[in-house]
């Protein structure tokens, strides 16, 4: 698998990767992937700059066949049709399921075991299972407020995923404290 050099991958990071990820998986700059992983790779696995994901996550880009009860599912094999795209700066909590032909925007948070199965807009907090939006990232207040609180008017204040880019682009990133987020490194605490 070819991953660019600031893409951190700690130790242990894939319990499973899927056949087609080696020629799949993307991200442009810093991305700190966690451990205890499992990659299932239809067309393309997209992980956004300055994404950050907690350990034992599960990326299902691909389906098991089951046309007919009258064949082993075993031997049935699998889709490849499914992609899984993630914003620039979208941390993952512990145990999060993203199924395939998700989009996660931009600047979002996905709540530990949430089961992510729709798109999910730029600048939200989303927690459950199924997946539900619960915060919006507010332009106007500067603040995150609950989503039902949000008017979809306010969408129109969002800027682009490039301007965005552009801001976290100015940030200095301290790799040691995200190594340490994303491992076991000390241990379970």
């Amino acid at each position: 698998m070819t991953i660019p050099s600031q893409v951190v991958l700690v130790t242990g990071v894939a319990g499973f990767i899927g056949r087609y990820v080696a020629r799949h998986f993307s991200s442009q700059k810093w991305a700190v992937v966690g451990i205890d992983n499992f990659f299932n790779s239809g067309i393309l696995i997209k992980i956004g700059d300055y994404c950050l994901t907690a350990p034992n996550y599960s990326f299902l880009g691909s389906d098991h066949i089951y046309s007919s009860p009258f064949k082993p599912y075993i031997a049935t094999g699998t889709t490849e049709d499914g992609a899984i795209e993630l914003g620039a700066n979208r941390w993952l909590g512990t145990n999060v399921t993203v199924l395939k032909g998700v989009k996660i925007g931009y600047g979002s948070i996905i709540g530990a075991a949430t089961v992510v199965n729709l798109d999910i807009p730029p600048l939200s907090v989303v927690v459950g299972n199924p997946c539900r939006v619960v915060k919006r990232f507010d332009m106007q207040q500067q603040a995150w407020i609950s989503a039902k609180d949000y008017a979809q008017e306010n969408d129109q204040d969002l800027m682009s995923e490039a301007k965005y880019l552009e801001i976290l682009s100015k940030t200095e990133i301290d790799m040691k404290g995200l190594r340490i987020a994303s491992s076991k490194l000390l241990g379970d605490l």
